[in-house]
């Protein structure tokens, strides 16, 4: 009986033992877990940065804004050469009939030199 009860109360400082185990662990695991908590709340609570994508938006912006400058150029330009075109284009049919009446004259005096 002795030897029953000595069993006992070394079984039962064993599960004691296991148990005070078990508590620690359960200690060390709500501890994680409160940490992961307080981790996540964090995460979630912090602003997004933004500064990259607001960099590309303000680098897109002036890109932009230096294509429609240079787009408005070219047009000017175009509309500058297609007047100086035209202004010569003008200039070369006015000395063509020019250049053309003088032949004409020039081929009536000759018929008329002919006939004298």
């Amino acid at each position: 009986m002795q030897t029953e009860i000595t069993q006992t109360k070394n079984s039962l400082l064993q599960v004691h033992g296991e148990l005070d185990s078990l508590k620690e662990l359960l200690a060390v695991e709500k501890m994680a877990r409160a940490s992961a908590e307080a981790d996540l709340d964090a995460a979630k609570s912090k602003k997004p940065d933004t500064s990259e994508a607001d960099a590309l938006r303000e680098e897109l912006q002036t890109l932009k804004t230096k294509h429609q400058a240079a787009v408005l150029t070219a047009q000017e330009e175009s509309a500058k050469a297609t007047q100086e075109y035209q202004a010569t284009k003008a200039a070369l049919e006015k000395a063509e009939s020019e250049l053309a009446q003088e032949k004409a004259e020039i081929a009536e005096k000759a018929k008329a030199a002919e006939n004298d």
